[in-house]
């Protein structure tokens, strides 16, 4: 259990890291134990781990996640030993209900599905009666303008607006489980209502499709992504697009080379130019008509080009005819053309070098200086060593009110 627990100041992420991979190698200890005491003697130290992980985490800068993952971990852990050895159904639900809505933290979520083999029929009945009986606690939800009037005076006066914030996370729990008691009610018009919503969001129509699945509804699970899919062409809408694809994939791949290219047609981007490629089952043919729709977006089609066809020759002329204006393209662009024509990537070397100077900053003058090395191999290469020193000289005048330039020009052997 110490391995949970932490009087450090965890501000610093060497601090942080420290105790994420103690905590993490003891969720390990935990499982080992489990497995050869049994799940029922393990059960409870679970708990009390992730309550002093929960504890560390709120005092805690966790902007890597490294923390949350190790809580997530124990989250899980708890859910499996559970199944394996039903705790009484009274002390369980008291504890997932507490873990949920006793205020300590919100950073956290049970899924009830998990807990099924747990519960049992009684104790998911126990569950719902609980959470029946938050939901009947809470304050009538304000109007909007009563909402807003309480948050702009929350400083002067926070008696009212701390009730109002509660309810609202009660709230927002209550609805999270009634999406998951859908799922483990197996209640396809419960999935769509408690995740679709009104049925105009992406995500949601995303979400209801992935919920679906999980009851084995494939061809709801389709329509619904195709759904979201078909709504405005925001990133939620294509990240259901790709899951409508990944489906398909799976139940009707005779229907996928369709949904690509609809996909690719809706949204012509290098990511699913690739995808497309990867299922075309005539691509001589299809590749004109992506390619031209690629020429809208230079970086898109010049990467494309470059990592998806492997093919540097036509990347670098398309790069020369569009001239994008981006130099980590450009980047992969020398370190994929220099095998084929060392010479003419020195000319976009310099352009390059000389972007990273028109900033002083540390990290651009080492990047500078990286590639200042790369200009001299190849110059060398191609019988160029003195316009390399030359430029190299150069370089040094122009920028010798920067020590620190200088200094990792030295570091690199710039004589």
């Amino acid at each position: 259990m110490p391995l949970f627990r932490t009087r450090a100041e965890l501000y610093r992420w060497p601090a942080v890291r420290e105790y994420g991979q103690n905590a993490a190698a003891g969720v390990d200890l935990l499982r080992e134990f489990a497995a050869s005491d049994g799940a029922a003697l393990v059960l409870p130290y679970v708990q009390k781990a992730i309550a002093s992980t929960v504890r560390v985490v709120l005092r805690a800068d966790d902007s890597t996640g490294v923390i949350g993952d190790v809580a997530r971990s124990l989250l899980r852990l708890h859910a499996e030993l559970a199944g394996q050895a039903p705790p009484p159904v009274v002390k369980l639900v008291k504890w997932l209900i507490g873990f949920q809505f006793d205020g300590v933290q919100d950073f956290f979520d049970i899924d009830i599905v998990a807990y099924l083999p747990a519960l049992g029929p009684v104790g998911l009945s126990k569950y719902r009666a609980q959470l029946d009986a938050i939901g009947a606690s809470l304050l009538p939800e304000p109007a909007p303008e009563v909402e807003r009037l309480l948050s702009r005076n929350q400083f002067e006066q926070p008696e009212p607006h701390l009730p109002m914030v509660n309810d609202r996370h009660a709230r927002f729990l209550l609805q999270y489980n009634r999406k998951r008691l859908a799922v483990a009610d197996h209640d396809r018009a419960g999935i769509i209502r408690e995740y679709g919503g009104d049925q105009a969001m992406a995500y949601r129509l995303h979400d209801a499709a992935k919920a679906l699945m999980e009851i084995g509804d494939t061809d709801g699970a389709i329509d619904y992504s195709l759904k979201a899919a078909g709504l405005p062409p925001g990133h939620q809408a294509q990240n259901a697009a790709h899951y409508w694809c990944e489906l398909l994939t799976a139940e009707h791949p005779d229907q996928v080379e369709a949904a690509r290219q609809w996909t690719f047609t809706r949204w012509p981007n290098s990511t699913n130019a690739a995808k497309l490629r990867q299922v075309s089952t005539d691509w001589p043919r299809t590749e004109p008509a992506v390619l031209t729709a690629l020429e809208a977006n230079p970086r898109d089609l010049i990467l494309f080009l470059l990592l998806t066809l492997n093919d540097p020759v036509r990347a670098w002329a398309a790069a020369a005819r569009l001239q994008p204006d981006d130099g980590d393209l450009w980047a992969r662009l020398v370190d994929a053309y220099q095998q084929i024509d060392p010479a003419a990537v020195l000319p976009v070397l310099r352009r390059l070098i000389d972007g990273d100077l028109e900033v002083a900053d540390a990290a651009n003058y080492r990047s500078a200086v990286q590639r200042l090395r790369q200009y001299r191999t190849i110059s060398a290469g191609v019988g160029q060593t003195d316009a390399a020193r030359e430029y190299t000289t150069l370089l040094r005048e122009q920028n010798r009110n920067r020590p620190r330039f200088l200094k990792e020009l030295g570091k690199a052997n710039f004589l």
